[in-house]
């Protein structure tokens, strides 16, 4: 009786954790904002030491299929100054992300490109572009369609030693 109960309450426990994680697993459209702190350090190509950071925001959307996810976005991040140096960094970029379900949490990875344009002005002003791989990590928390994330994206931009954005947000999927 012991050994049929373990066998019940294993199986119990399995088919609970498969429940909760195809439960939030929703696929479907999606779109959302973010906003957190934008961080830029660096300009090699003009030899100027600069490190400061401002409010960056996105706007993006995608489909998401059970495990995996298309996803593009406009970032904006801010307009970071220091010592009378502002840099101004913005453009568009697409990922492919793996989700992972824990009940009503999603954890996610991210690798993608970043198209970019940016404007230093120090005195004068000087403009870059360019498209440079970006990757992330995160998390959500779906309340049915409804879901709240919190994230980390290293923007891997040659002219820059570091650009980086921590933000939190809100989607919603269709």
């Amino acid at each position: 009786m012991k050994k049929l109960n373990k066998v019940i309450g294993s199986a119990a426990l399995i088919a609970s954790a498969i429940v909760m994680t195809s439960a939030h697993a929703d696929s479907g459209f999606y779109i959302g904002a973010s906003a957190g702190n934008a961080s830029i350090s660096g300009e090699p190509s003009t030899s100027i030491d600069f490190d400061s950071d401002d409010t960056g925001y996105k706007v993006f959307g995608g489909f998401k299929f059970t495990l995996l996810a298309i996803e593009a976005s406009y970032v904006d991040f801010g307009k970071p100054e220091q010592n009378n140096i502002s840099v101004e960094l913005s453009g568009y970029d697409l990922f492919g992300l793996v989700n992972i379900g824990i009940g009503p949490v999603d954890l996610f990875g991210k690798v993608g490109v970043f198209s970019w344009d940016s404007d230093l002005t120090n005195g004068a002003s000087v403009n870059e572009d360019g498209t440079d791989p970006v990757y992330g990590i995160g998390a959500g928390l779906s309340f049915g369609s409804i879901s709240v994330r919190a994230e980390y994206e290293y923007f891997d931009i040659s002219d820059f030693d570091t650009v980086e954005m921590i933000s939190v947000g809100a989607s919603l999927t269709f």
